[in-house]
Parts: C-alpha cells; sequence; structure tokens
C-alpha cells in the first residue's frame, strides 16, 4: 500500500465533492485552495487524517473566504486563520 498515493486519491475526491457542492465557484479556484489546504498540513505526522483535515479546511476557505463573490473578490484581504489565504466578501 502506497500512503502518499492512497492520500492524493482521496484529497481529488476531496476536491472534486467540492466543486460538486460549490459548482458556482471556479473549479481551478477550488483546486487551488485544495493545495494551499494541503501544503498547510504538509508536516502532519499522522497522514490518515490529512484528506478530511483538507477538504474542511478548503471547504471553510470557500464558505468564509470567498462567499458569494467567488474569485473574483479582491486578494488583499487576506484570511488566515488556517495558515492559508482566502478572500472576505465582507472586506470588500
Amino acid at each position: 500500500m502506497n500512503v502518499r498515493r492512497d492520500e492524493q486519491a482521496a484529497i481529488g475526491h476531496a476536491a472534486a465533492r467540492l466543486k460538486s457542492a460549490f459548482p458556482s465557484v471556479d473549479p481551478d479556484t477550488v483546486d487551488a485552495l485544495v493545495e494551499q489546504a494541503h501544503d498547510a498540513l504538509s508536516g502532519a505526522t499522522i497522514r490518515i487524517y490529512v484528506p478530511i483535515l483538507v477538504e474542511r479546511r478548503a471547504r471553510t476557505m470557500i464558505t468564509d473566504g470567498l462567499g458569494p463573490f467567488g474569485p473574483s473578490a479582491p486578494p488583499e484581504a487576506e484570511h488566515r486563520e488556517y495558515g492559508a489565504t482566502a478572500w472576505h466578501a465582507h472586506d470588500r
């Protein structure tokens, strides 16, 4: 069993679920947020939880950060709660 390959597959499935759950958000933006969330967990020692944590972080960045404005929101507003940058609709 290759843990990294399994992890990558699970993260791919998480990205697909997020794209399905948020069809108004650009798929490339979803992929970028999933990648940011995954990068934030690169030092995790217990890898089995990484895919679910990545999906939760990315979902939070989408719902809290992008909101209904999608990827066109201003990049100067940063969200650092999860160690990644996302946009806040309320900072417009």
